[in-house]
């Protein structure tokens, strides 16, 4: 599955705008894989990181780039996702926005034990987490955190057949789920069965793959418009779709995380209303600040502003044509964007959880796909000759220049706020 969302043309570590994650599969005794451990890689096929060198910023990223970028669905399917968290994500300062019913928090090793872990621990196992400890010290019992953990993970390679027969009882005996990991040979599998571990983890049973996905990366100073008024009890959900679509990135990776975060939902996307309402304030203002910190690259400002002006000039000329405006702002942008993704429209629809009459608009099918292909058209230098089913040459001209009249007034006033 390495590379799975990638277009054809050049790899994806060759061109700038792509997240990478690296998964390990987790199998269960009878060599079923139930879950996979991710980790953010800086490139594509860079190898398997160590534990060790995991900050903040590579977690960051990686959280965003699941729920954001990929969705966790897309990474793990209906398995669980093992994520690595550092210090800051666990006593609060850095929000886990991921979903906690299909998501392990795995604590970062030779972690202190303190008044802040433990209410931090003891907050995110309350809001529905399950944590996964490592054990390196040879008493179990004198692991950090234990007393919150529903996994402990023991390095088999690391470890005697007695040691990890003598560890796993203890962690058994606590009530713990024990994962055997860093599995490299046929007799560390034994060792690790023979001790009645739950799970099992290494490159022997399976190395990491990694799976890319091309990113667009939010404004800055939109996501930071944003986060002060999520917490305004008067703030109305207007004012947010009204901040988020000045940004097409930005747009684009709300309705994914809105997807991502709704997956079991049968709702339909149909407007940005929808993924905020989907989303909901707390969840937004979570996902919001992990971008701020986690940024991970962006497209061209000239791919953005043409994005821009096309769902705009859809958006004004949706009266005319009988047709929602929210719909046709929504539609013009991400059949903007798809060159810019990389992706065809079958894939982004399907990713964005969009309705059947938007996905077939991207198609240009319908009158909404109509007005689209207009607009792409004027731009591009084609005037339709044949206006029986909507917008005249005339319209399409006039809409045109308002639109990019806005682009370039919403641009000014994002450099007159960040100078």
């Amino acid at each position: 599955m390495n590379g799975a969302y990638e277009a054809a043309g050049p790899s994806s570590e060759e061109l700038p705008g792509w997240v990478h994650v690296g998964r390990q599969p987790v199998y269960s005794t009878a060599r079923v894989i139930t879950g996979y451990e991710l980790r953010f890689r800086g490139r594509e096929g860079n190898g398997p990181a160590s534990p060790a060198t995991v900050d903040d910023a590579a977690v960051t990223r990686l959280i965003a780039s699941t729920f954001a970028d990929f969705g966790l669905d897309t990474l793990v399917g209906r398995r669980t996702g093992f994520v690595n968290i550092t210090r800051s994500f666990l006593v609060g300062e850095l929000p886990v926005p991921l979903p906690y019913e299909q998501t392990v928090l795995e604590l970062p090793t030779l972690l202190v034990e303190d008044d802040e872990t433990r209410s931090g621990a003891a907050s995110l196992v309350s809001a529905g987490y399950r944590l996964a400890v490592d054990v390196l010290q040879a008493d179990p019992t004198l692991v950090p955190l234990l007393g919150y953990a529903t996994y402990a993970r023991l390095k088999v390679s690391a470890l005697t057949p007695g040691g990890l027969v003598f560890a796993t009882a203890a962690l058994h005996a606590r009530g713990l789920q024990v994962i055997g990991h860093s599995i490299t040979t046929a007799g560390e599998l034994d060792s690790a069965s023979v001790a009645g571990v739950d799970l099992l983890q290494g490159p022997y049973l399976a190395g990491s793959d990694v799976v890319s996905a091309p990113a667009l990366t939010p404004s800055r100073l939109a996501a930071l418009r944003l986060v002060p008024r999520l917490t305004d009890p008067d703030l109305e959900i207007s004012d947010i779709e009204r901040i988020v679509k000045t940004d097409p990135s930005l747009t684009y990776r709300l309705l994914r995380a809105a997807n991502s975060a709704a997956s079991a939902s049968i709702r339909e996307i149909t407007s940005l209303r929808d993924a905020i309402v989907m989303l909901g304030l707390r969840q937004l203002r979570s996902w919001l600040l992990l971008m701020l910190v986690g940024d991970a690259s962006a497209a061209s400002e000239e791919q953005l502003a043409s994005s821009l002006t096309c769902a705009r000039a859809c958006e004004l000329l949706a009266p005319e044509s009988r047709l929602d405006a929210d719909e046709a702002f929504l539609a013009g942008l991400l059949a903007s964007l798809i060159p810019v993704l990389g992706l065809d429209s079958h894939r982004l629809s399907a990713e964005l959880g969009l309705a059947d009459h938007l996905a077939a608009a991207l198609e240009g099918a319908g009158r909404l796909g109509r007005l689209v292909a207009a607009v792409r058209g004027y731009e591009e230098g084609s005037v339709p000759t044949d206006n029986s089913w909507g917008p005249s040459a005339f319209d399409l001209s006039r809409a045109w220049l308002t639109a990019v009249g806005w682009s370039l007034q919403t641009s000014e006033t994002v450099l007159a706020r960040s100078a």
